[in-house]
């Protein structure tokens, strides 16, 4: 084959062009500090970039957000649960303090104020939220825990599940009634010898002031048989100067509706002995910090909008808020208000306030009588005051007793409320560590997922800056090459 001058500087020329496009790759990847421009460049490294980047990506999703976004729920819950204790503990404090002899009635109204504040601190830190979102409330995060503002026309009718250590044996004293001794004239029978302190059987329902319509009770989904169930309204009793504490019948089950107690006798106790059951009732009107009860009951929720009545049926479930923290991995991020919040803290505090109560009125019937005393003009009225006096003070010792022996309750019943949230408190802090260590492998995990992408796509700048001068050495070199070639005509060989 002959081989022409223009052969040579045509294959010259395309040889300086393949050098000059080498150049321009090179140039190219280190302006851009990647290896490769587009897929076409080189697939397999194109293939593995979008693998490598999709992994860093979900590894930054978790790490960024998932995990930011837990731990902060998760601290925020923690802070809350920590108010909450401190609170329990103050109230402790009080239950101790309280086995102690009190004196005037100043005294105690400042118990039974203190002990609503440390209620009411408790259950307005189950309110507590994060981001707008109430995290005592399992999925209903737009919903508070607890009522925020009264609710008079809202009506529930709740179902609780209950037990047979539910129902509590506690002191009442029968034979009295709060106005007994405001006129002495119309209160014949209020004498020592009517009044004593009996044991009842008492089960407290999540709320007080419940409706005055007959209460449903069900054992293992049948209606308990063999009793009467009765309904005793507290107001209508005292206005007729009896005591809403009296004698039950054996086959009894009696409801103070202003109360929410229900007071069982001693067959209808018997009959529900080590087994669960529950009880159906109907409450309208709720107040500040009183629970919710879909949080807490299976219920039915039925609220007026728009001129019509509108019915929501809720049932009691676990809702847990699981946050997918790293490749398949799942934590629980919140905690329920029904776990750490028992319904029956308020519950608790009611009946050491209502035994205060109790002694503030028989003082007010002793301060009454003793004022009365002093105007008596004659011998007959003056022994039958006397006597009402006598009266007021043993309801005043029996009140003091029942009062110390709802202390030493609450000394048990809130260490076991706090025990709850201290382990409660144990859990969260567990869960808290493992994503701590959860975070710690994605930060690893990401540093070595870049690295490997960087090698992957990024430009090894010390290698390109080598090869480009070696390219531009070459080039060099060609065009000297092709200077000589281009030189020569055929007039030089003739």
């Amino acid at each position: 084959m002959r081989i022409t001058n223009g052969i040579m500087l045509n294959n010259n020329m395309s040889n300086l062009n393949a050098n000059k496009l080498r150049m321009d790759e090179i140039m190219t990847s280190i302006e851009t500090t990647k290896k490769i421009q587009r897929p076409s460049d080189d697939p397999i490294t194109a293939v593995r970039a979008l693998r490598l980047r999709s992994t860093l990506n979900e590894i930054t999703q978790y790490k960024d957000r998932n995990v930011k976004d837990a731990e902060s729920w998760m601290s925020a819950t923690k802070d809350a649960m920590d108010k909450i204790n401190s609170a329990l503990e103050d109230i402790l404090v009080y239950c101790n303090q309280g086995v102690n002899t009190y004196q005037t009635i100043d005294e105690y109204n400042a118990i039974i104020t203190s002990l609503k504040q440390f209620r009411n601190e408790v259950y307005a830190t189950g309110n507590a939220d994060y981001g707008d979102r109430t995290i005592f409330t399992g999925y209903k995060t737009d919903s508070t825990l607890m009522f925020t503002k009264d609710k008079p026309d809202l009506s529930y009718d709740i179902t609780e599940e209950l037990s047979f250590s539910d129902i509590k044996n506690l002191e009442r004293t029968i034979g009295v009634s709060r106005n007994d001794a405001y006129d002495f004239a119309a209160a014949p029978t209020y004498v020592g010898s009517s009044i004593t302190n009996e044991t009842y059987h008492i089960l407290k329902l999540g709320y007080d002031n419940v409706d005055q319509t007959a209460i449903s009770i069900q054992v293992n989904g049948q209606p308990l048989t063999g009793v009467n169930i009765t309904t005793v309204s507290r107001e209508q009793s005292e206005a007729t100067g009896q005591s809403v504490y009296r004698t039950i019948g054996d086959n009894e089950i009696r409801l103070i509706p202003e109360t929410g107690e229900v007071i069982f006798g001693k067959n209808a106790y018997q009959a529900l002995n080590d087994t669960d059951f529950s009880i159906s009732y109907t409450k309208t009107g709720f107040k500040e910090n009183e629970l919710q009860p879909e949080h807490y009951f299976d219920c039915v929720k039925r609220e007026t909008v728009a001129g019509q009545v509108k019915t929501t049926e809720y049932t009691r479930k676990d809702q847990k808020i699981n946050y997918v923290v790293s490749f398949n991995q799942y934590l629980t991020v919140n905690v329920q208000g029904q776990d750490i919040l028992k319904h029956n803290i308020g519950r608790d505090v009611d009946e050491m306030v209502g035994r205060a109560e109790d002694i503030i009125a028989a003082l007010e019937k002793i301060n009454k009588l003793s004022s009365e005393l002093e105007l008596a003009t004659n011998d007959a009225d003056k022994a039958k005051i006397t006597s009402m006096k006598e009266a007021a003070e043993l309801e005043l010792s029996y009140a003091q007793e029942n009062l110390k022996n709802s202390f030493a309750d609450g000394l048990k019943l809130f260490k076991e409320h706090q025990q709850t949230v201290t382990i409660e408190l144990s859990d969260l802090g567990a869960r808290m560590s493992r994503l701590s260590m959860i975070k710690d492998r994605l930060e690893q995990q990401f540093l070595t997922m870049d690295e490997l992408k960087s090698k992957n796509e990024d430009t090894d700048i010390p290698t390109a800056a080598t090869e480009y001068n070696a390219m531009e050495d070459v080039y060099d070199a060609s065009l000297s090459v092709t200077a000589k070639i281009v030189q020569k005509s055929l007039l030089d060989f003739l």
